[in-house]
């Protein structure tokens, strides 16, 4: 029985080392992507709303990938409050356990707009992908923004194209 078991865990072993050598995308890339936004704090006078993102992404290993990217979400105003939106300038990191999967983290610097009036937040998202092909990926992400005085976020269901 000892056996078996050593034997099953040396196959898992050898499995995830092969599959190792094929997780993340090598070399830079263009990562560009429509959103359903979806307010989830601090945003209840406003709907559903979508956004435009472009990242530039480069392999740093087999698992891991650093980002950049810009992107701009609108969200429709409620009853008579406008329409806001936001303008997230990012950096961050996608790990790949699997092949399919990976986990992503971003931080930078992102401007709110209500009306004519712009503030500065502090900019963070984390969520999660499933790789559908070598060239599009759908994510759930949380996109958040920070400032000294509040916070607001929301929900991303996000399909991305790689070129």
């Amino acid at each position: 029985m000892k056996k078996l078991v050593l034997l099953v865990m040396g196959c898992c072993f050898l499995m995830d080392a092969l599959v190792a050598q094929t997780k993340a995308p090598k070399g830079f890339k263009i990562n560009a992507g429509a959103s359903l936004a979806i307010p989830a704090s601090n945003l209840e006078f406003s709907t559903i709303g979508a956004g435009l993102d472009v990242q530039a992404q480069y392999g740093l290993s087999n698992s891991m990938v650093a980002t950049a990217g810009v992107g701009y979400t609108g969200l429709a105003g409620e009853g008579f409050y406008p329409y806001t939106a936001v303008i997230p300038i990012t950096v961050g990191l996608r790990y790949y356990p699997h092949p399919k999967v990976y986990a992503a983290g971003k931080f930078g610097w992102g401007v709110y707009t209500l009306s004519t009036t712009s503030i500065n937040y502090t900019a963070y998202s984390f969520g999660a992908a499933y790789v559908i092909s070598k060239k599009l990926d759908t994510a759930l992400l949380y996109d958040g923004f920070v400032n000294d005085k509040t916070s607001f976020g929301y929900v991303a269901v996000r399909l991305g194209f790689t070129f």
